[in-house]
């Protein structure tokens, strides 16, 4: 009799780990997919090093093209009249976080010594120079309890700002040219972003004007195609690299991932200081500190693969891009419980 009951209950043990694999593939399906594709460009890169020269340009715009189909333009309108709020958020996100670490850390050189690569700390300035996700963050306050519609907002206006003023800020602060040069490659740099970003955006946002029942429609799979194309893009991005010989140690990983922590901490805790002294609504306090400290993985690829077209230190460049977003995940999961008690415990208040 206890051998079957034994057996059960192991049966029961293995269904059970089994669905939490399956919803943790299902949850980081982008992350799951771009470690094993990463994998597979250090195998082999050469095939996907023939297709990053022949296809990134077109990737770019498709990426785009299917971010401005899938922008909510309800959200859009609202922020685009929107308050103090929102313009303190953006002003957060795409000016501050960036000037702060780029006096405090990257100009003096702390910024190097921290991760110990100065293409990976190129790369680690230009994530400090993007603008919210589209979704993830939103995701994050609804299980909060925060003003997800703040959240929203925020995300539709932050990727059109983010469009404009991230490749600005990167192309000042990462090239590391000056006088001529820095115009220059500003001036080139902006070319190739209006081509590849903002063209195609601004293409998928008047179509959906046009036709909003028919995008509608296909929102769905145009989001999935949106997640397809990037995890394709950093594939052919890393083969590229694989292919040039240049790597990143598994010394210098380790240290980007805790300057990253460290980096995101830092940024999630003057986010929540400077919601206090814009909205003392506590569910918008919840929405500005998960929107404010949070940046875009596919903007800032895009950003990277514009500024350093066909270079070899591209991965290197991306990479932290990749570990900040893994990151700012698990901080928000992890803080998402003391986020609820802190609503309840403030809303409890008479």
């Amino acid at each position: 009799l206890l051998r079957p009951r034994g057996e059960m209950a192991c049966r029961k043990d293995c269904a059970g780990s089994y669905e939490r694999s399956t919803r943790f593939v299902v949850r980081n399906k982008v992350l799951v997919a771009t470690v094993a594709l990463t994998v597979a460009a250090a195998v082999d890169p050469a095939p996907g090093k023939r297709m990053y020269r022949d296809c990134s340009a077109y990737l770019l715009v498709l990426l785009f093209a299917c971010l401005g189909l899938t922008l909510r333009l309800d959200e859009l309108r609202e922020a685009l009249t929107a308050g103090w709020t929102h313009a303190s958020i953006q002003a957060y996100s795409l000016i501050v976080t960036p000037l702060v670490f780029y006096v405090a850390l990257y100009k003096p050189g702390l910024a190097r010594l921290l991760v110990g690569n100065a293409w990976i700390c190129r790369g680690l300035m230009a994530t400090c120079c993007l603008p919210a996700p589209t979704n993830t963050h939103v995701m994050f306050t609804m299980q909060c309890g925060g003003d997800e519609s703040v959240a929203a907002i925020n995300a539709a206006l932050g990727n059109i700002a983010g469009a404009v003023v991230s490749p600005v800020t990167a192309a000042l602060t990462v090239t590391g040219s000056k006088g001529g040069g820095l115009a220059r490659e500003l001036r080139s740099s902006l070319v190739t972003v209006a081509a590849h970003i903002l063209a195609p955006l601004l293409a998928g946002i008047l179509v959906q004007v046009a036709a909003p029942s028919f995008v509608s429609k296909l929102r769905s799979a145009l989001r999935a195609l949106s997640t397809a194309v990037l995890v394709a893009f950093l594939y052919l991005i890393f083969c590229s690299a694989f292919a040039s010989g240049s790597s990143v140690s598994a010394g210098a990983l380790v240290r980007l991932c805790a300057a990253v922590t460290l980096l995101h901490l830092a940024i999630f805790v003057g986010a929540w200081a400077a919601a206090a002294g814009t909205d003392r609504r506590p569910e918008v306090r919840v929405a500005y500190v998960l929107t404010a400290s949070e940046k875009t993985e596919s903007l800032g690829v895009a950003i990277i693969a514009s500024l350093f077209r066909n270079h070899d230190h591209q991965g290197a460049l991306v990479l932290p891009i990749i570990v900040y977003h893994t990151v700012q995940m698990i901080v928000a999961a992890t803080a998402t419980p003391y986020l609820q008690a802190w609503l309840a415990r403030h809303n409890a208040l008479p």
